[in-house]
């Protein structure tokens, strides 16, 4: 379907591109947090999916070789595997959905909608509100974010409770 929307997806699936710096990020480890984050083996609609989608002879063989792996594990892998077509960006409401929905921290950036979805600083702060990375991490890059104090104490206190979440559920799972 030519320019899927979110009411009219077509024959598509919600998805991510990822753009990494070979030189700091190999694609096998991409492609092990990948499976690592998901069930594999989980048969779901076309929209909400699991695929990988390959650029080149060399991803093709390296997705091949670590479904091997993750086959081992899963026995029945149901992602879809093949050749990347057209990625059609998201319409701007679904970029960065937890920032877009904290007025504070898009104040504090001072971005419009339609500029989170090509701004790293967008994206490392949704990935924390998402419930991503540790206090010691974002202590590290919130610098980088150009944050008045009063956000970034908005954004540590989100982080903290978070990380606060994450440890009582695995201390729940031993």
């Amino acid at each position: 379907m030519k320019n899927p929307t979110y009411h009219h997806m077509g024959d598509h699936s919600e998805s991510l591109e990822v753009e990494r710096d070979p030189q700091k990020t190999k694609y096998e480890t991409l492609l092990d947090i990948f499976w690592s984050n998901h069930n594999p083996s989980y048969k779901i609609c076309r929209q909400y999916m699991s695929g990988v989608w390959y650029h080149n002879k060399e991803q093709q063989e390296l997705i091949t070789k670590s479904l091997e792996k993750w086959t081992l594990k899963y026995r029945t892998i149901t992602t879809e595997i093949g050749p990347a077509g057209l990625f059609t960006p998201a319409e701007d409401y679904h970029q960065k959905y937890k920032l877009g929905a904290d007025v504070t921290l898009m104040r504090a950036l001072n971005l419009e909608e339609k500029d989170l979805a090509y701004s790293l600083p967008a994206t490392r702060i949704n990935g924390y509100l998402g419930g991503n990375g540790t206090v010691e991490a974002l202590e590290e890059e919130l610098p980088s974010f150009n944050l008045d104090d009063d956000a970034a104490a908005h954004l540590r206190e989100i982080v903290a409770r978070k990380s606060d979440v994450r440890g009582v559920c695995r201390m729940m799972k031993k």
